[in-house]
């Protein structure tokens, strides 16, 4: 068993509770290892699925944490709504990574934009092709700035 919070993750109706607890509370961010250690335990999809579901709620996620999505994304041995879930959580993930340095940040996003890339020109279930066009345009696209609201001067 592992020190992390979630314990035994035979026991998943605890596991669950603790994870809906972090993310009611704002904490997942401050466990990332066993999140890690959720997305790598194969034997039961609800605990994976919800993990994947609240990962948007994580702020600045590891470089472990988004490899492991990552992994999980282009495993073609596991089923499709898990992939789908793990390559829309991408796109957030790599949103709120800023890893040690802004080199790392981009060498992540690059990573995923290939991972996506490869999906796209590879023989997938048109689900999975959505999801990665939609996660690679999502990860490439430009911040995009605010419009400067405009004032007439003509009336005063």
């Amino acid at each position: 068993m592992s020190s992390d919070m979630f314990g035994n993750l035979m026991e998943w109706g605890k596991v669950l509770q603790n994870l809906e607890e972090l993310k009611q509370s704002g904490r997942l961010s401050e466990h990332q290892p066993g999140l890690v250690r959720i997305l790598r335990y194969r034997n039961n999809w609800r605990l994976r699925e919800a993990v994947l579901g609240c990962l948007n709620e994580v702020f600045g996620p590891s470089e472990e944490l988004v490899k492991e999505v990552l992994n999980l994304a282009k495993d073609e041995g596991t089923y499709h709504e898990a992939r789908i879930l793990a390559i829309q959580a991408l796109a957030c993930l790599l949103a709120n990574f800023k890893g040690s340095c802004a080199r790392d940040a981009r060498e992540m996003r690059d990573s995923a934009v290939q991972c996506m890339e490869a999906m796209l020109n590879s023989a997938q279930p048109p689900l999975i092709h959505q999801a990665a066009k939609a996660s690679r345009d999502a990860i490439t696209r430009k911040p995009q700035s605010r419009p400067v609201a405009h004032t007439s001067l003509a009336g005063r």
